[in-house]
């Protein structure tokens, strides 16, 4: 293919922009005025013509501050004006990349240090043409010798890369503010920016994998798919722009930021091609004869240059101009490529539209594919209501379909099951004359991630290692076989292992008496430290301790080194170190549903609660409420808040519940089929703290408490940390109990608060000194479903344990024992600890002041005989009345000798009825003998 321009050579061209006359120079005297620019290197993503989304680097313009910003990142830069040649011209530039970047003029001379390197050769050679601005700087570039022309700016480190990827624009030096380079008036001037753009090259430099021995080693393998004018590949419909009122000179400043040479072709007119990288063509300008312009209507283009050429009284009309080289493809579709209009005619400039946000709801999608909303927001700057904006949406690939791709919200329906991958949604915005183009991504996951399995390292495992003597300790319950200490400063243990993702990281220590209570820990990632503490061995030993700081993300080795800051008074233990990913790491999309609640409901309870648990695609779940709830095939009723009715039945009744859901664009559906009984009797229900019911909040880390209930206990010492143990009950009277395990440190007014069906029912104080491995009952009271026991932790003056609760049905109960102590115990006036033997649990009480009482409130209901235990002593009296009020309705007061029968059960009064609750008061009613309390017991009459 020919591809040499046509020229034919004028001797003279009598046109405004290059007449002789000579222009006025600055008053003498007068010192020369300074541009200044303030620009921003960051990266920024152009969508293509077809979805596809590529990285560029790009200047940002911002005022004097570098926080006002006049114009995002873009190719091209922007184009910077100096309206008069005598002046200086300063960019002071901002980086915001993360690889070294630099600027230069080419054909203005400045002050150049250049930046050099050794290869893998050993040859030296130049990596930047001036100095650089590092990650994170600002540095000046002056430029103080100007001459009027059209240059181009642009990175002066790796330029063949470094410009590529966008960082570039244009520069116009005015001879004086009034012509542009000899004669009197200012034309319409236009810049067109020609450059290529491969997407393997951009994908590699944003990875940082980019050179020698990596996947793309150098430009001699570019090979471009889009080819822009102005930072944008031509489409179909793409509107022309506007380049000034018809018969008015036109001045076409071409620039060339691409790696290959370009032909721009003006059809239906001739250009005076007349000056190139600011430089007329000769004879040299300010002399009296004209210089001798190329009249053509095509020209070469080379990479990096730069053409003026000037059309006098352009025809009102359109006019298209594109590479003759015939790159008018878009990644091989066509029409593309380098391809522009010019509109001429009357008129003002046009603005484009702005879009302000481009959003996908929701922007991941399940692997069955739904539909997702999708919304742009744009505006006019023009505001004109005779031209409305008018929307365009293209979807990656073709596939699916747009209830109407015309309008600023349309959905999108995915036509079934899609690979996992990126699904990207383009969305054209024109005014009529011109376009802006946004773009969202649609992510579409593959399955979940299995969780990272947790990692252990032991001191004796392959990845522990030590600088210094660390001999085996004597500290008891060690991880694994045994811990080492050491008592020699500076000494240090490292775990190291094979780790990725975001973990939680927790250490063991085992006890000793010499302990140091400020061990230096840090965290690497690989040779990158990530964080440094120090940690106190004298508390927590033999428990796994949470480290504090994370959770710390990994990218392939985990490193703990614990280092020794004291001398031989104290010692420094290193035991084991363990690392928990935090989550599966999958996708965050809703991937089904399950209808929460019981499958058996007996007819007499009056309403039963149901919830749906949304189990998203990593694994997680909540609970909420669906929009829809239904039961079939039964006179049961469901209620938008999921409360079950069910009618009086005979017989066992099938029934089945159904729920739908509806998020993301996508409706789920669940059901569960339920018994209906005649008659239903609540069972007893245990909830461990490890169960299906058991949820923490804060940190719980496994207590070495002895005796748990099945596997361990937890523990805490963070204020406001809660353990919630939940279930669904009949809708019955149940006593309560809970189980803890003994420490020294445990808190002797634990905070307890039951709850059903979403309303308080109690709360009370336990003491977890006493009565440890034990059932111990916090009180009876009416529960159905959602039935919560909470525990709440205080602050670290104590711990607080959490291991079971126990819900027993008031009908499966043989007898309630309430001991002194206990919840719903309390005293009134001075109690001591008695001496007496043979108490129930661990003590009884005693009194000699008159007045005082000791009250047993215990939630019942039904037919019962009471009983009460004391313990002996010589001093007791012969009569001391125990009070019985059901309620608020006195019962009685009965007599008791405590003289006789201590440490047994002896019978206060038999049959008490009881409607909810009954108060048991002791009254101590002399000072000569002692009042002695100890524990009631109810055991239901038959």
């Amino acid at each position: 293919m020919n591809r040499k321009p046509q020229i034919k050579m004028q001797p003279r061209l009598a046109v405004p922009l290059i007449l002789l006359a000579l222009s006025a120079g600055l008053s003498q005297g007068q010192p020369p005025p300074t541009e200044n620019f303030y620009l921003t290197a960051r990266q920024f993503d152009r969508t293509m013509p077809g979805g596809e989304v590529v990285p560029m680097w790009g200047f940002a313009q911002y005022e004097s501050d570098f926080t006002t910003l006049i114009r995002e990142p873009n190719i091209p830069g922007p184009m910077l004006t100096v309206p008069h040649r005598n002046s200086t011209l300063v960019i002071h530039l901002k980086n915001e990349l993360t690889v070294p970047i630099s600027l230069v003029i080419p054909g203005l001379p400045a002050a150049m240090d250049p930046n050099f390197f050794t290869d893998d050769q050993g040859r030296r050679r130049v990596r930047s043409f001036t100095y650089e601005t590092h990650p994170g700087q600002t540095r000046q570039y002056t430029w103080d010798n100007l001459r009027a022309g059209a240059f181009m700016y642009h990175s002066g480190t790796h330029p063949q890369v470094q410009v590529q990827m966008g960082l570039y624009g244009g520069l116009q030096v005015y001879r004086n503010p009034t012509n542009v380079y000899m004669g009197a008036g200012m034309p319409n001037i236009f810049g067109l920016y020609f450059s290529e753009i491969d997407p393997s090259l951009h994908n590699a430099v944003a990875d940082g994998d980019y050179g020698p021995g990596k996947s793309m080693t150098s430009t001699i393998e570019f090979e471009p798919k889009y080819f822009l004018i102005n930072g944008q590949a031509y489409y179909a419909g793409m509107p022309p722009i506007y380049a000034g009122a018809g018969g008015e000179g036109l001045l076409l400043r071409f620039f060339n930021a691409g790696l290959e040479s370009h032909f721009p072709i003006l059809q239906r007119l001739y250009m005076n091609v007349f000056a190139e990288d600011g430089n007329l063509y000769p004879p040299q300008p300010f002399v009296a004869q004209p210089p001798y312009p190329k009249y053509q209507y095509s020209l070469l283009l080379a990479a990096g240059q730069t053409k003026d050429a000037w059309i006098e009284d352009v025809p009102a009309g359109l006019y298209t101009i594109y590479d003759r080289a015939l790159n008018l493809t878009n990644n091989a579709n066509s029409p593309g490529g380098m391809r522009v209009q010019l509109q001429v005619g009357p008129g003002t400039p046009n603005i484009a539209p702005v879009i302000s946000s481009v959003t996908a709801t929701p922007d991941i999608i399940p692997p069955a594919a739904c539909t997702t909303q999708l919304s742009v927001v744009a505006l006019d700057p023009d505001d004109s209501p005779e031209t409305p904006l008018v929307y365009c949406w293209m979807a990656q690939g073709g596939v699916g379909s747009f209830d109407d791709p015309t309008i600023t919200d349309p959905i999108y329906t995915f036509p079934g099951s899609l690979a996992p991958g990126t699904f990207t949604f383009t969305v054209h915005v024109s005014d009529g004359a011109d376009t802006t183009t946004g773009a969202v991504d649609v992510t579409i996951p593959g399955p979940p991630a299995p969780p990272a399995p947790e990692l252990i390292i032991d001191n004796r495992d392959a990845g522990a290692s030590s600088a210094g003597t660390w001999p085996v300790s004597g500290g008891a319950n060690p991880w694994g076989t045994d811990s080492v200490y050491s008592d020699t400063r500076d000494d240090t243990f490292t775990f190291q292992g094979a780790r990725n993702g975001e973990n939680n990281v927790y250490m063991r220590w085992t006890p000793f008496g010499s302990r140091y209570n400020a061990v230096p820990v840090e965290i690497f990632d690989g040779a990158t430290s990530l964080g440094g503490f120090t940690v106190d061995q004298t508390a927590n030993a033999g428990t796994w301790v949470l480290l504090p700081g994370g959770p710390y993300t990994f990218t392939g080795t985990a490193r703990v080194v614990i280092t020794v800051d004291h001398g031989a008074s104290r010692s420094t233990n290193a035991d084991a170190v363990r690392f928990t990913p935090t989550d599966a790491g999958g996708p965050v999309y809703v991937d089904h549903i399950e209808i929460v609640g019981p499958t058996t409901v007996g007819d007499m309870d009056a309403q039963v609660n149901y919830d749906i648990r949304v189990v998203n695609g990593d694994g997680s779940s909540s609970i909420t409420d669906p929009q829809i709830w239904d039961v079939v095939d039964t006179g049961a009723s469901i209620d938008a808040a999921g409360a079950l009715t069910v009618p009086d039945v005979t017989a066992d009744l099938p029934a089945t519940i159904t729920a739908e859901y509806t998020a993301g664009g996508c409706t789920y559906t669940d059901t569960l089929d339920i018994t209906i009984t005649d008659g239903y009797t609540a069972t007893e229900v245990i909830i461990d703290n490890l169960d299906a019911g058991a949820t923490p909040t804060g940190t719980w880390p496994v207590s070495g408490g002895s005796n748990p209930y099945a596997t361990n206990s937890v523990y805490s010492k963070t204020n406001g940390d809660t353990f919630s143990f939940r279930t669904d009950l009949a809708g019955a009277p149940y006593a309560v109990y809970m189980r803890w395990t003994g420490w020294p440190s445990r808190r002797t007014s634990v905070p307890v608060d039951i709850s059903t069906g979403g309303s308080p029912v109690g709360a009370v104080t336990v003491n977890q000194r006493q009565n440890p491995s034990m059932w111990n009952l916090l009180g009876i009271y009416t529960l159905g479903p959602n039935t919560e026991v909470t525990v709440t932790s205080l602050d670290s003056g104590g711990s607080t344990n959490a291991d079971a609760v126990k819900f027993t049905p008031v009908s499966m109960l043989t007898e309630i024992i309430v001991d002194n102590g206990d919840p719903g115990a309390s005293a009134t006036g001075t109690w001591g600890v008695s001496g007496g033997a043979n108490p129930v649990g661990s003590d009884s009480l005693w009194s000699k002041t008159v007045g005082a009482t000791y009250n047993y409130h215990i939630d019942a209901t039904g037919t019962f005989d009471v009983y009460a235990s004391w313990t002996s002593w010589p001093s007791r009296f012969n009569a001391v009345p125990y009070e019985i009020n059901d309620g608020v309705s006195p019962e009685g007061t009965f007599p008791m000798n405590q003289q006789l029968d201590g440490g047994s059960w002896n019978l206060v009064a038999p049959g008490v009825v009881f409607g909810n609750s009954v108060d048991i008061t002791i009254h101590s009613t002399t000072a000569a003998f002692s009042t002695n309390a100890d524990a009631i017991r109810l055991v239901p009459a038959p």
